[in-house]
Formats: C-alpha cells, sequence, structure tokens
C-alpha cells in the first residue's frame, strides 16, 4: 500500500473536535440526577459491534515541581447487550507501590429504570500481577473489582485516582494517552497541568490542532483535548511505517532534556545497582548470604557472582577448548573488555 493511500485510511478515522450544544448530565462526576443520565443515555443511538457505548473519558493529570504526578482517570459507558454486560463486568488498575500510593477506585451502575448500584468497597481486590517469565520479578499490583447489578441498558461510571507518593524521575516524566476508538465514543476529555517552573511539552498524533488548547499563568500551565462524537474504528492498518500512529493519541514530557533524564536514571542505576554478572551456565546455584543483597556491594553479592561466573566459565572452557582472541570477559562494573 502507498503512502498517500495510508494517510487516506488514517485521514477516514480522523477525531473531530466536540461539538455538544449542551452539557451531558454525565459530565459532572458522579451527578445526583440519575434517571436524567439514564434517559440522556438511552437517545444517544451509536451502534458497535461490541454493544457498548463509551459516553465520556476524562482523564485529569497534574505534576509538581517535585516530579510527583496525580492522575484521576473517570469513565462513563452504556452496555446494549447482557452478553456485553457480562463481559464488562468489572473494573482494574495496575500501579506500582514502590512509588504510588494504592488507587482510590469509586464506581456505580444505573440500571435503565434508574436506579443506582454502588460498588462496595469490601469487594475490592488487591493482588500482584501475575508474572509471565518466572525470571522477571516485580512489586506491580492490579486494582480489581466487579460492578453490582449489570444488565443490558445499565449506565456504569467509575474513577480511578492513583498519586505518586515520591517521583518515578525526578528529571521528568513521560506518558501517552491513547484513545481506543474500537467502540463509539461520544467524548473524550484530557486534562494535563504543570505548577510553575515544570517544561511542559505535548505531541499529537491523529489529533487536530485545533482540539488542543494551552493555556500558562501564575499557577503553571494548562493543556485541555476536547474530542467526539468519535467514529468507531472498524480495523486496524496493518504495516504502518514506523512514523505513524495506528490509534489516535497525546503524548505530554516534563523533562529539560532527554540526555538530563539518561543522565538521572544512570546516577540511580549506578547506586543501587552494584554489580551485574553474566550466567554463562545455570548449573551452579550459590545460596545468597544471610542479610545482604545485590545493592550491598561486591564483597557480599558480587563475590559469588564472580566466583559462580569464573567457575562456570572454567566448565566451559574445558569442554570447548581455549577461548578465540577477543572473546568477551565480564567484570564488574557492567565493564567488557
Amino acid at each position: 500500500m502507498s503512502r498517500l493511500a495510508i494517510l487516506a485510511s488514517v485521514a477516514a478515522c480522523a477525531p473531530v473536535l466536540w461539538a455538544a450544544s449542551s452539557p451531558a448530565p454525565w459530565d459532572a462526576p458522579f451527578a445526583s440526577d440519575n434517571r436524567a443520565i439514564s434517559e440522556a443515555a438511552r437517545k444517544v443511538d451509536r451502534p458497535g459491534s461490541l454493544g457498548v457505548v463509551l459516553l465520556l473519558e476524562d482523564d485529569q493529570f497534574l505534576t509538581h515541581k517535585d516530579g510527583r504526578v496525580e492522575e484521576t482517570s473517570r469513565v462513563v459507558y452504556r452496555v446494549d447487550r447482557q452478553q456485553s454486560a457480562e463481559a464488562f463486568s468489572s473494573v482494574n488498575r495496575p500501579y506500582q507501590p514502590w512509588f504510588q500510593e494504592k488507587p482510590e477506585l469509586r464506581a456505580r451502575v444505573i440500571t435503565p429504570d434508574g436506579t443506582v448500584h454502588w460498588l462496595d468497597v469490601k469487594t475490592i481486590s488487591d493482588s500482584p500481577v501475575r508474572q509471565i517469565d518466572a525470571n522477571i520479578y516485580s512489586d506491580a499490583h492490579l486494582i480489581r473489582a466487579p460492578l453490582p447489578s449489570m444488565s443490558a441498558g445499565a449506565v456504569i461510571e467509575y474513577e480511578f485516582r492513583v498519586r505518586d507518593k515520591t517521583p518515578l524521575l525526578e528529571a521528568g516524566i513521560a506518558r501517552t494517552i491513547v484513545i481506543v476508538d474500537v467502540v463509539p465514543t461520544e467524548r473524550f476529555h484530557v486534562v494535563i497541568c504543570a505548577e510553575t517552573g515544570i517544561l511542559l511539552r505535548t505531541a499529537a498524533r491523529l489529533i487536530p490542532d485545533s482540539a488542543i488548547h494551552t493555556e500558562t499563568g501564575r499557577d503553571g500551565t494548562r493543556v485541555e483535548c476536547e474530542l467526539g462524537p468519535l467514529p468507531t474504528r472498524k480495523r486496524g492498518e496493518p504495516n504502518l511505517p514506523y512514523d505513524e500512529s495506528p490509534l489516535p493519541a497525546l503524548s505530554f514530557s516534563t523533562g529539560e532534556s532527554w540526555q538530563k533524564v539518561a543522565a538521572r536514571i544512570a546516577a540511580r542505576m549506578h547506586k543501587q545497582v552494584r554489580y551485574t554478572a553474566l550466567e554463562l551456565n545455570p548449573a551452579p546455584r550459590l545460596r545468597r548470604l544471610q542479610g545482604q543483597s545485590v545493592s550491598s556491594g561486591r564483597d557480599a553479592a558480587g563475590g559469588w557472582a564472580e566466583g559462580g561466573c569464573r567457575a562456570a566459565g572454567r566448565r566451559r572452557r574445558r569442554r570447548l577448548g581455549p577461548r578465540p582472541a577477543g572473546h568477551g570477559r565480564v567484570q564488574s562494573r557492567h565493564r567488557i573488555r
């Protein structure tokens, strides 16, 4: 397919500006007029193959001077079939406890008769994310909860609030908000705020410039994006060039430069990871000294790791013969010569 044809197919699915004549009853978070929400949602005629209509996605980001980020994500959608109600009957959100607080979740289901069923906080589960590779360890957790009284025609509203308790990286962060337009979407709204002194940059893919508004004042910088109604993407375009985005997306960053971010990452790595050894043979299973960790220095973890490499190397040379010239040699502090 030619590049012109690719651009034409992408443009056919391009988002449009938010063109609502009056605010919808679900624009205000958890509004009290439940019947008005149910009746207004019933009037939205946007059939889709998945039996779901996304009435609103509202994402709010606040970046502090020290690098901490607060994020609030609120979603309102309608399910049209019982099968869809069962498929979309739970909500979840991952987080990492080492730098993030446990997410706050509130949710409700408004049945077609206008009755409200609130999420019972006792049903919220918090469990480690399952790792695909047994050799990879992570502290990632997943907040998950079942939605009550799900049925065809119900309107669901839920909100996750996530706060950083320590900065992920003081030198700057980068986030991307992707618009998954595989279901009919009435409104997509994003607000990104950065406190005074933060260099906030944004980049948009498949989003018109007129949909993004930037304001800079005494309190900092505010970027707002409004889109909708969005056409449903019938199928994804395969084999796109690397510089063409398959879905509309809005990215933002707070770092002064990638060089400073990379330097800060390197400084953190050298401070916390003292030694890295290449395992040439998985046979030796040496026991870690009690009360010591990899970050405690070369004398503890580094000593047995280096010894294991030397022993594995000797066994390998006995099997394969002399080592060829120029063969890499593992040493501490990531040096290879």
